[in-house]
């Protein structure tokens, strides 16, 4: 019997709402609408054969940041954590990134759907943000909620060729074939914690993850 080469899941959220201040999700999204715990999704991976997991963030804010990074100190499983950093000031994102890389951030994600400007992604201030990421060997998760990017959007992968940019939306239904060990898109392990489009999860760069961008239905 040979080892298989373990499953990751590259797209969960984890929340605490009595520590952090989230706009999502409501009251209005009824049973999500709680606290949800490493506890709550250990026994859905299982039931999926899934042994690790990437934790991908909730709410544009450190605090939500180092609830994830809290999470995984005392989670042997939770592989590594997309957080969030200012982007439109570079100062402020390299001390929120220095001060966490030892506690298990691989990449950085910005709710941009939320953002009024549609251009926002392809602001000067926030590709010199794109670049303090790439100076970290750090990715970037792009959301979106839409079938298909906005052109005004597309200009981000030839302006910051340096930073690993990849986009994928929610509505897209055509993936890739999922490499030995890795979990199909669109797969789920189970609660309502794990809305979200699976991607898979690549391994690369010292042993850094490193995640194909995915859409989730709430967060974008």
């Amino acid at each position: 019997m040979t080892d298989r080469r373990p499953r990751i899941d590259a797209h969960h959220h984890l929340w605490d709402l009595a520590a952090v201040a989230y706009d999502w999700p409501t009251a209005a999204d009824g049973p999500i609408f709680r606290s949800f715990a490493p506890d709550d999704l250990a026994p859905e991976l299982a039931g999926a054969g899934i042994d690790r997991t990437i934790v991908v963030q909730a709410a544009d804010s450190l605090d939500d940041t180092d609830a994830m990074i809290h999470a995984m100190a005392a989670t042997p499983w939770i592989a590594g954590i997309v957080g969030w950093a200012p982007l439109t000031d570079t100062r402020a994102a390299s001390i929120a990134i220095e001060s966490r890389l030892n506690g298990g951030l691989r990449g950085i994600r910005h709710l941009i759907h939320r953002e009024a400007d549609p251009d926002w992604l392809v602001r000067t201030d926030v590709r010199s943000g794109l670049a303090v990421l790439a100076s970290y060997d750090l990715a970037f998760d792009v959301v979106a909620r839409l079938p298909a990017p906005p052109p005004t959007r597309a200009p981000h992968r030839r302006r910051a060729p340096a930073s690993q940019v990849r986009h994928r939306s929610s509505g897209e239904t055509a993936h890739p074939r999922p490499r030995v060990g890795e979990v199909a898109p669109g797969t789920r392990s189970g609660s309502a914690a794990t809305e979200c489009r699976r991607q898979a999860l690549r391994s690369r760069h010292r042993g850094r993850p490193r995640m194909d961008r995915g859409g989730d239905p709430s967060l974008g």
